[in-house]
């Protein structure tokens, strides 16, 4: 198994059902494994070995998951793991423009705005269970809660310049888009913003915001292109 030591995993190597043997171990620091805080000899004795049985890699494979054939299987492996990169490089791309714009602007944000952004932080944490305090959440997530209103200021801003429009398909995609970086279901999370602020605000303002940037990317890269 991944959570223990490969020293410890390497010892059932070769073994038969039912035979017996001891090892040394120490586990009374490590808290990751049902192990834990075992230190000393440990007598064990193998019940039953299994052999994982993998699939053969063939027509037959590709057809009960759902493709036409091995062929198409690998074309559509390959699109996925094209598509993966260029949104990772888009994604990285994007970061730094934002980081840029908070960085070359500096002016006084509406502290409601900051504590509006901040409370949303704490309870996207609180929802993934944290044992930290309120203060300790407010401590941890302040900055974070400044630098995205001072963003939201500045994409709101270059959006309306830009003429940029939302539709509901838009607003749709992005709604899964937030759920899938909550780790919740669409629904809970839409749920969420309705009890909170009875709107659809933030998840209007995120698919808003991707076409902003994707603006902004549009013109950095030409700008490359150009030099």
């Amino acid at each position: 198994s991944q959570s223990y030591p490969l020293e410890f995993t390497n010892a059932f190597i070769g073994k038969k059902p039912d035979e017996k043997f001891q090892i040394d171990v120490d586990f009374s620091e490590d808290k990751s494994t049902p192990l834990s805080g075992v230190k000393g000899l440990v007598s064990i004795q193998i019940t039953s070995v299994k052999k994982r049985k993998v699939p053969a890699i063939d027509d037959e494979l590709a057809k009960d998951l759902g493709f036409e054939n091995l062929n198409n299987l690998k074309e559509k492996v390959r699109e996925h793991l094209i598509k993966a990169r260029t949104e990772s490089s888009e994604a990285i791309k994007i970061n730094q423009i934002a980081n840029n714009l908070i960085r070359n602007h500096d002016f006084e944000l509406p502290e409601s705005l900051v504590n509006e952004e901040l409370n949303l932080l704490i309870d996207m944490e609180k929802s993934k269970a944290n044992t930290k305090s309120e203060d300790e959440l407010r401590k941890d997530f302040y900055n974070q809660a400044v630098e995205n209103v001072k963003l939201f200021v500045l994409i709101e801003s270059i959006g309306k310049k830009e003429g940029v429009q939302v539709s509901k398909e838009e607003m749709e995609q992005s709604l899964i888009k937030m759920s899938q970086r909550f780790n919740i279901e669409p629904e809970e999370l839409l749920r969420y913003f309705m009890e909170k602020d009875g709107s659809l605000t933030k998840i209007h303002y995120s698919a808003f915001r991707d076409k902003v940037f994707k603006i902004l990317l549009d013109k950095a890269e030409k700008e490359i292109i150009t030099k």
